[in-house]
């Protein structure tokens, strides 16, 4: 199933995992969220028919893209994986996004996240891959609601670009 941000549920956790319901979420909240779409949980490996909808989904952005994780304990209570899963940007071709979304998917494997799992007890975890329209930003970020080292603070990152 590959479905618009836009149209993703808050019940949909295990088919697309945290990172997508939030900005599914922001979305229909009215936040300006780039466009984007979401591969589920549910594909392991990427067939010609998956394909087909990915590129159709890939052409209708008209732009260069981002390839993010979305699994399904990231964004949570207790956990966040943050900076752990494979993220790609300015992808500009088919064959760039299937490496990437594929590479992506993968990134589930890593000798860190192993270790994260395996710190936070965690057995079972599902990736789903998010497809969304690249902006070039004058700025960008990352807001810690609890910073991770003191969890004492809320924390803001800034960065130019």
């Amino acid at each position: 199933m590959i479905k618009d941000l836009k149209e993703i549920g808050k019940n949909e956790v295990e088919l697309f995992g945290g990172k997508a319901i939030n900005l599914g979420l922001l979305m229909q909240n009215g936040f300006n969220v780039p466009s984007g779409f979401c591969i589920s949980t549910k594909f392991e490996k990427l067939n010609d028919n998956i394909i087909k909808k990915i590129f159709e989904k890939f052409d209708a952005l008209k732009s260069a893209v981002s390839v993010r994780s979305s699994a399904t304990v990231e964004d949570l209570s207790q956990t966040s994986f943050a900076g752990l899963f494979n993220t790609f940007l300015r992808i500009k071709t088919k064959d760039e996004l299937i490496e990437a979304i594929n590479k992506c998917k993968k990134s589930v494997f890593s000798e860190e996240v192993k270790a994260y799992k395996e710190e936070k007890k965690i057995t079972n975890i599902k990736m789903a891959v998010i497809v969304q329209k690249m902006i070039e930003a004058d700025f960008s970020g990352v807001m810690f609601t609890l910073e991770p080292v003191d969890k004492k603070y809320l924390l803001i990152e800034l960065a130019t670009g």
